[in-house]
């Protein structure tokens, strides 16, 4: 009967039949095994302090989720709402500016979300200066959060706020902006006065020339009016005059006023250089002022009054009274029943 067959020792020094080599204790593990464990330790001693750090991450997160770090960042102004920061006008933010906190009041011009913790907004002053703003969430909440970057990208056009901003350098000019060489990063944004869900008017058609000359114009039909199909759409002047402030929101509209009162200072200037004296001629009057011209007549307590239609008369009084050269500048009144979007029903005189 054959023997059975003995394992072969794996170990040199057990295979040769001598001891473990000398120096090294058999019960202990070797240098390289030591090296090993110690190196798998760190590992997982790393891999637990990043768990821990997601997990601190995740928590925060959910705070932050839950409970709105920034509440006292936006919303509606109130009195005790304040911003200590210098405030600074669109048309005057320059190269000192960058990476200072200014504060602005501005119109909304437009507003977008760019994903969940990101927006952009169009701010607007004094007439069309525009400066682009950003509004990003902070991981923390704070002093940005994510919903506040949802409240301020669902702000309604032309509304007006408050904000305080850090002024940087875009990656690129802007070129929807005027203000195109800055942008706004903002950390503070209240709401002054809120828009109608609906304008009546929007900027775009207030810029244009008058559509339609129709003095009554129902709400549906203007709307409908206003929607755009094929460029920047039109507005009757029913549209223009339900909504005189957006009327005169328009970059157009400010520019005429302002030529009108540039003319109107330049005319009184010549005339002051020449010894001229300006004075001012009442706009109701006792009687007319110009016979065979139309005139509005108005109840005045008990008598008739009207409005009137030329300062004439009282040039007369003025130069009766002891003047040489005298001027006015002011409104005069003639009922010409017109059918025009402008007429003489009121002017200016000089």
């Amino acid at each position: 009967m054959a023997e059975p067959s003995k394992a072969i020792p794996t170990d040199p020094a057990v295979a040769s039949g001598g001891a473990p080599p000398a120096g090294e204790d058999p019960a202990q593990p070797s240098k390289k095994g030591a090296k090993k464990a110690e190196a798998k330790a760190k590992k997982e001693a790393e891999k637990k302090r990043k768990a821990e750090e997601q997990a601190a991450k995740q928590a925060a997160a959910g705070a932050a989720a839950s409970e709105d770090l920034a509440k006292d960042n936006y919303g509606q102004i109130k009195h005790t709402t304040k911003i200590e920061a210098e405030n600074v006008h669109l048309r005057e933010i320059g190269e000192e500016h960058i990476g200072k906190t200014i504060k602005v009041r501005a119109w909304i011009q437009n507003a977008r979300m760019q994903g969940a913790k990101m927006a952009f907004v169009e701010l607007r002053e004094e007439g069309n200066w525009t400066v682009q703003g950003v509004v990003s969430a902070s991981a923390e909440g704070k002093p940005v959060s994510k919903q506040m970057v949802k409240w301020i990208g669902g702000l309604k056009l032309e509304s007006f706020v408050a904000v305080e901003a850090v002024v940087q350098k875009p990656l690129e000019p802007v070129k929807s902006t005027k203000v195109s060489n800055f942008e706004l990063h903002l950390g503070k944004v209240y709401l002054v006065a809120t828009a109608p869900e609906m304008l009546g008017l929007g900027l775009g058609p207030a810029s244009r020339a008058v559509g339609k000359l129709d003095e009554e114009e129902d709400l549906s039909e203007a709307a409908a009016g206003l929607s755009v199909t094929e460029g920047t759409p039109t507005a009757s002047l029913a549209s223009h005059l339900n909504n005189p402030a957006m009327h005169k929101r328009a970059p157009v509209s400010q520019a005429i006023a302002d030529i009108r009162i540039a003319v109107e200072d330049y005319f009184c200037e010549y005339l002051r250089a020449r010894r001229f004296k300006k004075f001012h001629p009442p706009s109701l009057i006792g009687a007319a002022s110009e016979g065979g011209a139309n005139v509005f007549r108005m109840p005045y307590f008990d008598k008739e009054a009207y409005l009137a239609q030329s300062p004439q008369f009282y040039k007369q009084f003025e130069i009766a009274g002891g003047r040489k050269r005298v001027y006015c500048v002011g409104p005069v009144f003639r009922a010409e029943n017109s059918n025009t979007p402008r007429h003489m029903t009121e002017v200016r005189k000089k």
